[in-house]
């Protein structure tokens, strides 16, 4: 289902906390997904310290979640990502993550939806993300989340 083809590449991304999922078809494709955060809450809205935990300490978070997806979980991020990228809210999982790469911009944990990236944060994820773009060469990538638009212009201007 998922790839390892680029696990000893992405170690060498500077910054990155969460390896990416590359599914087994990526190459044929090159689509990349790009998620906002983690969020370390629990399903009443608190904060959650032993997932927080978990995520500082798990670079295969990213993976296990979309892992999650595939084994049937509901999390409104991915079915509204499904239906947004198929038109459809009934899509066949497997095929939709074989042939995609997804990874998170922010690289630290948020404790819950509330709490908000800062703006080293998003400088932070560009850097990333320009290092990602070397390793995966993706022809398109889909942002699933606009919070860091505002800090890539003054980044491209400066470098």
């Amino acid at each position: 289902m998922k790839t390892n083809t680029y696990e000893e590449l992405f170690n060498e991304v500077k910054g990155l906390t969460w390896l990416p999922w590359v599914g087994s078809n990526y190459n044929e494709n090159r689509l990349l997904l790009v998620g906002e955060s983690h969020y370390a809450q629990g399903d009443n809205g608190e904060e959650d310290l032993d997932c927080y935990n978990s995520f500082l300490r798990d670079k295969n978070a990213t993976i296990s979640i979309v892992e999650d997806v595939l084994d049937g979980s509901t999390w409104n991020f991915f079915t509204n990502t499904h239906y947004a990228l198929t038109g459809n809210d009934n899509v066949d999982r497997e095929a939709f993550w074989k042939n995609v790469a997804f990874y998170n911009f922010i690289q630290r944990p948020m404790h819950t939806t509330g709490d908000r990236p800062s703006p080293s944060d998003y400088k932070t994820g560009w850097e990333v993300f320009f290092e990602l773009l070397k390793v995966i060469k993706p022809t398109h990538c889909i942002f699933l989340g606009s919070g860091g638009s505002k800090y890539l212009w003054p980044l491209v201007e400066k470098n």
